[in-house]
């Protein structure tokens, strides 16, 4: 059984990992678009299945909406690789 200081510990393990992880799912995307334009967005672009719409913030933090047939590709980005 854990005391009160080792669960304290757990704890702050836990919730720092959590934020870790959070932190890494936070990364930059380029979008390029079947027509040629390209999106710099932060994080990565979330999908509504429902509407089947894309919405993402790019990098000047305007949102962004475009369709899922629209998308040719969506990559990761280096920190060097930032516009």
């Amino acid at each position: 059984m854990l005391n009160t200081r080792q669960l304290a510990h757990v704890l702050s393990a836990t919730a720092l990992s959590s934020a870790l992880v959070g932190c890494a799912n936070q990364g930059f995307y380029r979008v390029t678009l079947e027509d040629g334009r390209t999106i710099e967005a932060n994080g990565w672009p979330r999908l509504n299945e429902t509407t089947g719409y894309y919405r993402v913030e790019d990098q000047a933090g305007q949102l962004r909406v475009f369709r899922e047939q629209e998308v040719g590709s969506i990559v990761t980005l280096k920190p060097d690789q930032r516009r």
